[in-house]
């Protein structure tokens, strides 16, 4: 953060100005398994190695014949270089035919977090809205349907911060305003907001 950075907990009480309060969140993880990829790593690996090795095998067999030229040998090399990543991307393509092919639910293979039946989210997640001189009555109440949504599932686990870069003057005064406003229909610290006293480096296009 930078240290001109004022950071507050913006609720109805606050007013129009950002308050000075730290402007922070618990993380709390919940316990999961990790899954062990050193055996999917490993058939990846050996499965690139021999494509990349037959290549530069068969590659040495089509060119040495009849003997070496300049650009026989420059092919080669090529060849050779770029034979690891052209093992790489046929095993890829290999093993997701394969899963695809083979397995009943591809996805949950993939990414075994799908597995999980519970929807309950565990962590504490910030909704970070960027503005700059923005309609506030324009953006405002899209960000609040989608946090209202998420904190009915999910109660307080989800917070939005309005991050500004609104240059100080009456604009910032209006912009405070309605985040106040805003922030009235939340529960105290569901909608932080945070502005930056001092942004003479930001990089406008004139």
């Amino acid at each position: 953060m930078d240290r001109n950075t004022r950071l507050g907990d913006f609720t109805a009480k606050d007013g129009k100005a950002a308050g000075s309060n730290r402007f922070g969140l618990s993380i709390v993880m919940a316990p999961h398994s990790v899954e062990r990829l050193g055996v999917r790593r490993t058939v990846v690996a050996a499965l690139a190695s021999v494509i990349a090795l037959t290549l530069a095998v068969l590659s040495w067999n089509v060119l040495a014949a009849g003997g070496w030229t300049l650009w026989e040998a420059l092919m080669m090399l090529s060849v050779v270089v770029n034979a690891p990543w052209i093992g790489l991307t046929a095993a890829t393509g290999l093993a997701g035919l394969a899963i695809r092919l083979c397995v009943p639910n591809p996805s949950t293979h993939v990414f075994p977090s799908l597995r999980r039946t519970g929807s309950e989210v565990h962590d504490r997640t910030l909704l970070a809205l960027c503005v700059r001189l923005e309609d506030m009555d324009t953006i405002l109440p899209s960000s609040g349907r989608l946090l209202r949504e998420l904190r009915t599932r999910h109660g307080d686990r989800f917070v939005l911060g309005i991050l500004s870069d609104t240059p100080h003057g009456r604009a910032a005064e209006m912009e405070a305003e309605a985040v106040a406003a805003f922030a009235a229909q939340f529960p105290d610290g569901a909608v932080r907001y945070r502005r930056r006293v001092d942004n003479a480096g930001f990089k406008q296009v004139i």
